[in-house]
């Protein structure tokens, strides 16, 4: 069963433990929500993926929301990373 959408959520980017499970995953579970991606920023770089983005992105459904603080105007843009292949996704703001 996949939970109503008001109980989706984000959570900040994981790194997964051999043996272990991130407490973002077990908290989720505890409380029957779905991740549904992650987001983080980078200060001084574009809103893309690093290589390090993509070699850990945990989850092929998740979306990746990435901040940039670059310049005067910050910007921010999702991307799905699949196999190691990052696609553009729109964002809108509601």
């Amino acid at each position: 069963m996949v939970p109503r959408p008001e109980q989706r959520r984000f959570c900040p980017p994981l790194r997964r433990r051999p043996g272990g499970t991130p407490s973002a995953d077990r908290e989720a579970e505890e409380e029957d929500l779905e991740i549904i991606g992650v987001f983080h920023s980078h200060t001084h770089t574009d809103a893309y993926p690093s290589a390090t983005d993509v070699a850990q992105a945990p989850d092929p459904g998740w979306h990746y929301v990435l901040v940039s603080l670059r310049g005067e105007v910050g910007s921010m843009r999702s991307f799905r990373i699949r196999d190691g292949v990052v696609t553009e996704e729109p964002v809108v703001l509601v």
